[in-house]
């Protein structure tokens, strides 16, 4: 492998796992808020608020997964792997939290 080709494969694997790591935090964030905002504003708004979220969410997951299959690939880089796993884990984080009706709400 040519050291430009290794410069262009450490840059990009380094992109996606910022990209990657800045959608899982910025899941985790969203989730938060949307836990405070059924408690704040009832679980009927939180709902709404969610789903809409939700698929700008799973829209943004399947894309960056896209990015990371290819690197995956291209690049023989099996470390990217796992952030397939965290990306979707977060993702089922926050639809958890979208659709966890709570029934202790009056």
């Amino acid at each position: 492998m040519s050291a430009g080709r290794l410069v262009h494969k450490n840059m990009e694997r380094d992109e996606i796992y910022k990209e990657a790591e800045i959608f899982c935090e910025e899941l985790e964030k969203a989730r938060e808020n949307l836990y405070l905002c059924r408690a704040e504003r009832g679980n009927e708004v939180a709902k709404k608020s969610g789903l809409a979220a939700l698929e700008f969410y799973i829209r943004q997951a399947e894309g960056l997964i896209e990015e990371i299959e290819t690197a995956c690939y291209q690049y023989e880089e099996g470390e990217l792997w796992g952030w397939i796993n965290e990306i979707q884990s977060a993702l089922d984080s926050f639809e958890f939290e979208v659709f966890n009706d709570d029934e202790d709400e009056e």
